[in-house]
């Protein structure tokens, strides 16, 4: 049995997908293997990876899992998890690069009773210039804790950077049929865990594309309702809810209504869809929960009020805003 399973989300990555396989097999740390789940790719992109492997002399630690037909990247992470035998699981896009010292780092930060690890993404722009996304927290924090952390954007929202125990999946799976799944999903994992563990040390290689799902993507508002009810149902429905629990998911509700916003305002031109995606968004966002969220994240809070009553001065903010940290132009 392999300490990690690697899980990587497969859809007509033929152009990177070999750097990204690349990228797991010549981990320090071998003790792995590798799950390459195809999402009904038509492009040719697991024969591209068997023409690699054939190169290298084969690599007993891959396996092939494959979905008849395309269900997102949810689905796939989810039928990754069930098919993983490892320990631990970490993720990897397949348009994109573990360091080489990924799992060295991560699986040698666990202690007993540490759950999660978490490490740091390397954003690399278009120029191939490198932008590290440093933790605003670190250290050690109960699993609620992390999970609050995680909904106010204090711990990373992706699923690439971390390192999470096999179990806490018992129960639990990305939503399907919506983007942002690790945004919604690792919140919930967190709050299973013993101890989140986040360590100030790169891992991951990101790389900004301006048709990746990440960037180009404008969901309809619809998901939002959804994503909003898996967090408020995973999160608020036991007893004991805190009230620094119901602001953190307060919080993210209102981060992903802006970040679907976001990227309708910055499409040009805009179609009437886009136009209608902006008006729902600001519908959507109440002035009384911007109003309890000043204090515990007064720049989302911000952001809101200035969506609803300035939308083009939000976009401008924005598109200066990924042009400074992406290199991407917006």
């Amino acid at each position: 049995m392999p300490t990690v399973s690697v899980i990587m989300a497969v859809y007509n990555a033929q152009d990177t997908i070999v750097r990204a396989v690349r990228s797991v097999l010549d981990q320090t740390h071998t003790d792995l293997e590798l799950l390459l789940v195809d999402d009904a790719s038509s492009d040719g992109s697991v024969a591209t990876v068997q023409a690699h492997l054939a190169e290298r002399g084969g690599d007993e630690r891959v396996r092939y899992l494959a979905h008849p037909s395309n269900r997102r990247a949810a689905a796939a992470r989810n039928t990754g998890v069930s098919a993983a035998t490892g320990d631990f699981v970490a993720f990897v896009d397949s348009d994109d690069e573990m360091l080489p010292t990924y799992l060295e780092t991560l699986v040698g930060a666990l202690d007993e009773g540490v759950d999660v690890v978490v490490g740091n993404i390397v954003y690399v722009r278009p120029d191939g210039s490198r932008r590290e996304r440093h933790p605003a927290v670190t250290g050690d924090f109960p699993g609620p804790r992390a999970a609050e952390l995680g909904l106010l954007d204090k711990i990373t929202p992706f699923t690439c950077d971390k390192l999470l125990r096999r179990s806490l999946y018992d129960g639990v799976r990305y939503p399907e049929g919506i983007i942002n799944e690790d945004f919604l999903t690792n919140p919930v994992l967190a709050a299973g865990a013993r101890t989140v563990r986040v360590v100030d040390a790169p891992v991951y290689l990101y790389h900004v594309r301006a048709d990746s799902v990440t960037w180009g993507s404008i969901p309809p508002v619809s998901e939002l309702d959804t994503a909003e009810r898996y967090l408020r149902d995973a999160l608020l429905s036991g007893a004991g809810v805190t009230p620094a629990m119901r602001a953190a998911v307060d919080h993210a509700t209102v981060f992903l209504t802006l970040s679907s916003a976001q990227r309708a305002l910055l499409k040009d031109p805009a179609t009437a869809h886009d136009r209608q995606v902006v008006r729902d968004c600001r519908r959507r966002i109440r002035l009384v929960t911007l109003v309890r969220l000043a204090r515990v994240a007064p720049v989302t809070a911000a952001g809101g009020v200035l969506l609803k009553v300035a939308p083009p001065a939000y976009a401008w903010l924005y598109r200066r805003h990924v042009r400074a940290s992406y290199g991407q132009d917006a």
